[in-house]
């Protein structure tokens, strides 16, 4: 059964075209269900919903994967959403990927995503408040080489800038880093950012 749009034929009468009438209507609900939900669907609330976007090649050639649509995360654990909105995905035939990188959430508060084949570790943590008052990351992701961008920034403590103190990187690898602050006793908050790749 395929689709005639000759019909109905305003020469014919009703009752001659009504079969392919039938044909028709019956084979303009299967094409709308290749990306929507169908006219007849059990659930009426979903009917003429998208479920997809499908889209036919260029006529010059394409790379494999040019169709697909932006959907949100569902059920990726390592996902984190900004303000309670998860990050869009853009999925095709090749594979699901985050328009924005994934941030994957490590231990206590170190974070990292990749752009590329550039990795971004970061976080917040603190030193041990001994002496030497040091701490060491592991980075969320390890980088290929050991040669890294890193920088290690001092927070101030409440509301006071009195304690605030030099941060030292004591060695760096491609695993992670160690560094310690100026300050024998207390604990020292700090931030950190590494790129490489």
């Amino acid at each position: 059964m395929t689709f005639d749009p000759t019909i109905p034929n305003a020469t014919h009468f009703v009752s001659a075209d009504q079969p392919q009438i039938t044909i028709n209507f019956g084979q303009l609900n299967t094409i709308f269900d290749i990306d929507h939900v169908k006219y007849n669907d059990a659930t009426v609330g979903n009917r003429g919903k998208h479920k997809q976007v499908t889209l036919i090649a260029p006529v010059a050639a394409a790379a494999a994967g040019t169709e697909g649509i932006v959907h949100s995360v569902n059920g990726v654990a390592s996902s984190v959403s900004f303000n309670g909105i998860p990050l869009p995905f853009f999925s095709n035939s090749v594979g699901d990927f985050p328009i924005f990188p994934d941030i994957l959430k490590g231990a206590g508060n170190d974070w990292s995503c990749k752009i590329g084949k550039l990795i971004f570790n970061f976080g917040f943590n603190t030193t041990n408040g001994a002496n030497p008052n040091t701490r060491a990351i592991t980075f969320n992701q390890a980088y290929t080489a050991s040669s890294t961008l890193l920088n290690v920034s001092c927070t101030r403590s409440g509301a006071s800038y009195s304690n605030l103190s030099d941060m030292q990187v004591i060695s760096a690898v491609s695993t992670g880093f160690s560094a310690r602050t100026s300050l024998t006793a207390g604990a020292q908050d700090f931030y950190y950012l590494a790129i490489g790749y």
